[in-house]
């Protein structure tokens, strides 16, 4: 695992000492090894993390033979031994034993074909010199490994991270007003775009080539793919299948030259993995938790009970608020664009943990989604009957019994949530529905979200607009959405940032293409049947499990945000969402937001994560712009 960067100039050489600063951002990402490459108005970097082959053959930027072909790449292939033998059968020869080398040759061959052969977690850049002078920058299926550019100004730049493009003196920091509401309102800004005008990201599943001052984007796989009419796995043999499936995936991704452990919180994906690391590895498993000192969010002792069953050696880490505060402050650093998921804090903290004994581990990632694992692709799912009755009948019988509960409980918190929930079934369309569920910022309608920054009409998530376009059932457009928006935007995002801040790989099994392609033909009804989410994973888990741990309700990764912005973390209202402070800011209404806060404060509404976002906002707007 590593970090990448790179220049081009459109019109002349590039500034080489721009370039090794940009990769000196991106340490932490690569700690073992750096180094750059530069030709004319061509020029990439690379930070390394050895995992595989940790010897200096394997360096990055890689080079061909002749010098013509240039890669930097960040992730794993778990297919590159298959994909070697390929080559070989074809005349490539090999000098490392690395998926680099791999990548490099098969580009040499196939050229862009050789992208979709790829099976694994990556982002990577290809230089070719040879004819035309083009680049390209590609990114795997699911975006588990990330990559920004910018074209501003003459310049191109990419990197694993936007804090590598910030240290350009050309770049042009400027926020936009609708990616801020998007960003209150989901605790991230939507792929492709960012929180500032002039950057974006690479989609997943698709490349980028430069040639000739000319920009293009092409798709080699996607999300149409996730639901297939051919070939659909048949019910009765799906868990057998699926049985073996695990056990090959798990095999390939346990491939390291460092050790390896795994994250576990006693919960249906993670028992399963480490269950299936036992099945294919003689090594005994290390496996990593953390708790709470707050009974209502600890799940620690879940994970003790799967890591006795299986045998593991488990080391469990409890967090205390202290430890989790001290993190606030440095989470701009880690989160180099406003990210305002909570659990982010926790996740911090367990990779910290982890790599005191490890260099990779693997995570669930990718199992809710794939396999219709959370509760909000239930409600969504029934929800949709709702539309049944007409909208004006809706809104007059909602707004009746708000205004009873509002003034019969206004601090009850059950109250507040219904009060949440009548606000949803409200909605006019399908976009509406899903734009609720697809991050959540507590009791608050979207139109009034909309004011707090400035808008007068709430914008279009476009992302979701594109899912809506297609030909798809509602099932698939929630497994869709959830698999595109907040899979990719927060639980991914969130992983990859926390983890390579610590300098941990994490590798999501779960998210490798041949289980992205059996979800994708398997029946929705053993994915979510008789009213029980993740079926199949649950029927795996009874084959070596005791039911009590696959009976186990979900119990969300969440931390007591609440009651500690009314406690320990006001002084955070204080300081950045005072009046003064938020009328600085060109687009947040200050009194409004005065109003969020004696609402949340007085215990009449939840605004925690609402808070939250606009506290993530200004700190990162404090150390960064």
């Amino acid at each position: 695992m590593c970090g990448i960067t790179g220049l081009h100039s459109f019109s002349d050489k590039i500034n080489v000492e721009a370039l090794i600063k940009m990769n000196k951002t991106l340490v932490h990402r690569g700690p073992d090894y750096q180094d750059h490459f530069q030709v004319g108005n061509w020029g990439l970097g690379h930070t390394r993390l050895s995992i595989l082959d940790l010897a200096s053959r394997s360096h990055q930027p890689m080079k061909s033979s002749d010098g013509k072909v240039i890669l930097t790449y960040n992730g794993e292939v778990y297919n590159y031994k298959k994909l070697r033998g390929n080559l070989l059968s074809t005349g490539s020869s090999f000098s490392t034993d690395s998926d680099t080398e791999v990548i490099l040759k098969l580009y040499e061959r196939d050229g862009e074909n050789a992208f979709s052969q790829l099976n694994g977690m990556f982002a990577f850049a290809v230089l070719d010199l040879r004819a035309e002078e083009k680049l390209f920058l590609v990114r795997d299926r699911a975006g588990i490994k990330p990559l920004y550019y910018t074209s501003q100004r003459d310049i191109f730049a990419f990197a694993s991270e936007a804090k590598a493009i910030f240290t350009l003196p050309t770049f042009r920091k400027e926020v936009s007003q609708v990616n801020l509401f998007h960003f209150l309102k989901n605790g991230n800004v939507s792929c492709p775009d960012t929180m500032l005008k002039g950057l974006k990201q690479v989609r997943p599943g698709t490349y980028l080539k430069i040639e000739n001052k000319h920009i293009s984007e092409h798709r080699y796989w996607s999300t149409n793919s996730l639901h297939s009419s051919e070939n659909l796995v048949q019910d009765g043999e799906s868990v057998e299948l699926l049985d073996s499936l695990m056990k090959e995936v798990v095999a390939d991704q346990i491939v390291s030259d460092v050790p390896l452990g795994c994250f576990l919180s006693g919960g249906i994906d993670s028992s399963l993995l480490s269950y299936y690391y036992s099945c294919v590895s003689s090594q005994k498993l290390k496996t990593f938790s953390i708790g709470y000192q707050e009974a209502e969010f600890d799940e620690s002792q879940h994970a003790k009970v799967v890591a006795k069953h299986l045998g593991t050696d488990h080391h469990e880490y409890i967090l205390s608020a202290k430890e989790m505060f001290d993190v606030i402050s440095s989470s701009p650093d880690v989160y180099d664009l406003p990210f305002s998921d909570p659990t982010s804090l926790p996740t911090i903290l367990l990779s910290r943990f982890a790599s005191r004994h490890v260099k990779v581990a693997l995570s669930g990632d990718g199992g809710d989604e794939l396999f219709f694992g959370y509760l909000y692709q239930q409600i969504l799912y029934k929800l949709r009957l709702l539309r049944k009755c007409p909208l004006v009948i809706r809104k007059v019988l909602a707004t009746f019994v708000q205004s009873l509960l509002r003034s019969g409980a206004s601090k009850n918190l059950k109250a507040q949530q219904i009060i949440k929930f009548l606000d949803i079934a409200q909605y006019k369309n399908e976009r509406e529905l899903i734009s609720y569920f697809i991050g959540t910022i507590g009791p608050i309608r979207q139109d009034r979200l909309a004011s707090i920054v400035g808008l007068t009409h709430t914008p279009i998530n476009n992302s979701i607009d594109e899912i809506l376009t297609t030909n798809d059932n509602w099932i698939q457009i929630i497994e869709k959405n959830f698999y595109q928006l907040f899979m990719l935007n927060t639980v991914l995002h969130k992983t990859d940032r926390a983890s390579m801040s610590e300098s941990l790989e994490v590798r999501v099994p779960f998210l490798d293409n041949r289980l992205i392609d059996f979800s994708s033909k398997l029946n929705f009804s053993m994915k979510y049947g008789n009213g029980t989410k993740k079926l199949i994973l649950r029927k795996l888990l009874g084959k070596t499990f005791p039911q009590e741990i696959v009976n186990r309700p979900k119990q969300g990764f969440s931390i007591p945000l609440r009651d500690w912005l009314r406690n320990d973390l006001k002084f955070l209202l204080d300081e950045y969402l005072s009046v003064k402070k938020v009328k600085n800011d060109e687009y947040l209404n200050a009194s409004l937001v005065e109003s969020l806060l004696r609402e949340h404060l007085s215990g009449k509404a939840n605004h925690s994560h609402l808070l939250w976002s606009l506290i993530q906002y200004q700190m990162w707007k404090e150390r960064y712009l």
